[in-house]
């Protein structure tokens, strides 16, 4: 297991070539590298994303509506797996995606009108098409967000993504990283005279950028995206 204390000196050797012997002399500092493996991390979740899961207690009779986890990455619809606990059985519920000018219909509960479905509106909220039962339970499945370290001085936390992903997302911290390189030398650049300026195709961050784009394109897909999808029977108990 990868800690960000091995990672960032990792990154910054193989990728970055910023190998200075006092921290206060690198090109890209801890908070730059640190905000660029941030974002690399949200981006890769577009590949492939964390799994986790939330428990919700129901105490009180009228609850008809669930929060959705803050770092829940996908469509909750089309990617969760939400199972009800009355108790007696568990029943794996249906999502459904709102269409304009569907109505929808309350079902009490313990009623056998199947199936038993859940809907996300607004952003972030679950509703139910029944009222949960005081003292029943609901468990959600879903894809999440990256867990972030707290800070660039984080040298315990633990890489959460898979050991195979952890040199393509180097590469991407690298494309970041000359992305904003590439901006500052294209605003000094502004001042060249004409024989100097040259086109965009000659500035090497611009190039440099591209092929860490490249590198991280290639090594991700040696590997299949995340499957989302989930395939359930209507009403079915389990």
């Amino acid at each position: 297991m990868t800690t960000w204390g091995e990672y960032q000196p990792y990154v910054r050797s193989a990728v970055l070539k910023d190998t200075a012997a006092d921290p206060s002399d690198y090109r890209w500092s801890e908070a730059s590298v640190y905000a660029y493996f941030c974002q690399a991390l949200k981006q890769f979740a577009a590949h492939t994303a964390a799994t986790d899961t939330e428990t919700y207690a129901i105490a009180n009779a009228t609850t008809s509506t669930l929060t959705l986890p803050a770092d829940i990455y996908d469509d909750a619809v089309q990617t969760t797996v939400l199972v009800y606990n009355d108790g007696e059985k568990r029943v794996l519920l249906e999502g459904m995606a709102l269409k304009p000018g569907m109505v929808l219909t309350e079902v009490a509960p313990g009623a056998v009108t199947y199936p038993r479905s859940f809907w996300e509106w607004p952003k972030g909220t679950l509703n139910l098409g029944f009222t949960l039962k005081n003292g029943t339970s609901a468990d959600l499945w879903y894809f999440a967000n990256w867990a972030l370290p707290d800070d660039e001085g984080d040298d315990d936390y633990v890489l959460p993504i898979p050991s195979w992903a952890e040199l393509p997302v180097a590469y991407l911290i690298g494309a970041f990283a000359a992305v904003a390189e590439g901006m500052q030398a294209s605003n000094i650049r502004q001042w060249n005279t004409r024989p100097d300026t040259g086109t965009p195709e000659h500035n090497p961050l611009h190039r440099q950028t591209e092929h860490m784009m490249m590198l991280y394109r290639d090594l991700i897909s040696w590997h299949p995206p995340q499957n989302r999808q989930t395939y359930f029977r209507q009403g079915a108990g389990i």
